[in-house]
């Protein structure tokens, strides 16, 4: 029979106290999964099946939300088209309104230039 040298794994009473504790730990660790899988009220966690149905429908809503306004901006549009409008964004009349003063203040100060050379 092979004889162990117990020194290097201590005793059997220090192995068995050591075993006890990792399977102590190892049951508290499967509490905190199951707890999480399953959820618990005591602790407000939410089950994580319950929170996938929740991101589920969520991103569901949006989607329909989002299919809503694509189909009510393609509605604006083909409204716009029919009446041969031209669509201007907000920015870009700004743009034009600030350039279009620009431009007849350098025209103010080019004739009133002329004049004062002339």
């Amino acid at each position: 029979m092979v004889k162990r040298d117990e020194s290097a794994y201590g005793s059997l009473d220090e192995r068995l106290d050591k075993f006890e504790v990792a399977l102590q730990e190892t049951q508290r660790t499967l509490n905190r999964v199951v707890a999480l899988m399953d959820g618990n009220k005591d602790y407000h966690i939410v089950g994580i099946p319950d929170q996938l149905a929740a991101y589920i429908k969520a991103n569901e809503d949006w989607k329909a939300a989002t299919q809503i306004r694509v189909s009510e901006n393609d509605n604006r549009l083909k409204a716009l088209e029919s009446n041969h409008q031209i669509v201007i964004s907000p920015p870009t009349a700004l743009l034009l309104i600030i350039i279009g003063a620009l431009c007849l203040i350098v025209a103010y100060f080019v004739l009133t230039w002329l004049q004062s050379a002339g």
